[in-house]
């Protein structure tokens, strides 16, 4: 098997400078405390991207968004919460009706190794890791940013062919925290949950660097800065060894990244290091 590449090992060691020292992903991740009406009050949500996230979204920028709780009232309306790449509207096959930066509570999110589930879309190589996948499960007292996504009922089985190897799980309204002013409609909500109950398969996992950067991505736009950073340090089992696949990516959602963003994510997973992230 091929070894897993360093992340950004293509930046200088001096442009990685830019935090405290050469702490690990796992020593970086700090602060877990968080103040969603603070958080949409004073972070740096408003310094994203508005209109690369808004280009996969069904409306024009300048049309108004629609009644949701009139569609709910009609039963054609469903809602299902994003932690990982689905937070990244970029990625969304769909023609949604709107979408949310939101928090859930009562779930936590980790890495895991791919479960024997036969093909997840993504292409080993042929020496390449098996890809190591986001998912998340309940955990007291825990609690996560994501993306609160309104679709058509109708769509709902594609958003369900394109998590096939997930739960969908059903979720209450109050474990959504949104920003002020928010009322959530009335219509069912979910999440995905790795299907834990499947075997792992045997051999070297990694995170694919192609499917971090749509990730990373979705949070930077939705939460600014303090969000990648906050992704991190909410996501368990970040110690797995991250494949750079850049040069052919085996994400099929993949995005392309400005040089803002690849030295921001680079700061952030090495937690300001000197040294670029490697694995073996």
């Amino acid at each position: 098997m091929t070894a897993v590449c360093s992340y950004f090992a293509a930046f200088p060691a001096s442009e990685l400078q830019n935090g405290k020292g050469g702490r690990s992903i796992r020593a970086a991740k700090s602060a877990r405390g968080f103040d969603i009406c603070h958080h949409f009050a004073h972070s740096g949500c408003d310094t994203a991207d508005p209109t690369s996230a808004r280009e996969s979204q069904s409306l024009p920028a300048d049309q108004p968004e629609p009644d949701l709780h009139a569609l709910a009232r009609t039963g054609d309306l469903i809602g299902y919460f994003g932690y990982g790449s689905l937070v990244n509207r970029a990625t969304l096959r769909t023609e949604i009706v709107a979408a949310w930066p939101a928090r859930l509570k009562g779930w936590r999110r980790y890495w895991r190794a791919q479960p024997d589930i036969g093909s997840t879309g993504v292409e080993d190589g042929p020496d390449g890791p098996r890809p190591s996948l986001l998912t998340a499960g309940r955990a007291q007292g825990a609690a996560i940013d994501g993306l609160l996504v309104f679709d058509r009922r109708l769509n709902l089985g594609a958003v369900d062919a394109r998590e096939a190897h997930y739960h969908r799980r059903e979720i209450a309204a109050e474990d959504l925290q949104l920003a002020p002013g928010l009322a959530l409609p009335g219509c069912p909500l979910y999440v995905y949950e790795a299907r834990a109950e499947l075997p792992e398969l045997p051999g070297g996992h990694a995170i694919l660097g192609s499917y971090l950067d749509a990730v990373l991505q979705g949070f930077h736009r939705e939460f600014g800065p303090d969000g990648v950073r906050r992704f991190i340090a909410e996501t368990d089992e970040f110690h797995t060894p991250i494949h750079d696949d850049r040069h052919e990516p085996r994400y099929p959602r993949n995005v392309i990244l400005s040089d803002e963003e690849r030295l921001l994510f680079g700061t952030a997973l090495t937690g300001g290091a000197e040294t670029p992230i490697s694995g073996t």
